[in-house]
């Protein structure tokens, strides 16, 4: 096991690497800064309820 996990670290780190030379940390600020801003988890559901639409969050499982 502790075999499989280095070996995940290992390829985890060379992709990082690759990463940093792809994109200068400029280029990540500019486009974090394009990203939408997220909604508002609770306003989406009271919005969603106020229409008359499913405004539920569940999880259903067979066990835990």
């Amino acid at each position: 096991m502790a075999d499989i996990l280095k070996e995940i670290c290992q390829f985890k780190q060379q992709q990082v690497h690759d990463l940093k030379k792809q994109y200068s940390e400029n280029d990540l600020l500019r486009r974090a800064q394009e990203i939408p801003k997220a909604r508002c988890f609770f306003s989406a559901l009271k919005k969603a309820w106020s229409e008359g639409r499913y405004a539920l969050i569940a999880e259903i499982k067979k066990a835990s």
